[in-house]
């Protein structure tokens, strides 16, 4: 039986067939499995960014924005 023939691990990852059932792993490192389901990471509760900076999430992985005035570079707020 192909167990992967019936999409059992949803969107975001990928199912191999193993003997007599499957295994799912998920695409990308910004999501985890979680109920059978690749599910999105929050990585800004790890605190990313630099301290001047904030951390947006979106699915996938997340992005570290600074103040006005400033942009990201080398993981550092540097002045324009």
């Amino acid at each position: 039986i192909k167990e992967c023939a019936r999409k059992a691990c949803g969107c975001y990852a990928k199912c191999y067939n193993t003997p007599g059932s499957y295994r799912c792993r998920c695409y990308s490192p910004g999501y985890r499995m979680y109920r059978g389901k690749c599910v999105d990471i929050n990585e800004c509760l790890k605190k990313p960014c630099p301290s001047d900076a904030k951390c947006y999430n979106y699915p996938g992985s997340y992005y570290c924005k600074c103040k006005r005035g400033y942009r990201y570079e080398n993981n550092k707020c540097v002045g324009k």
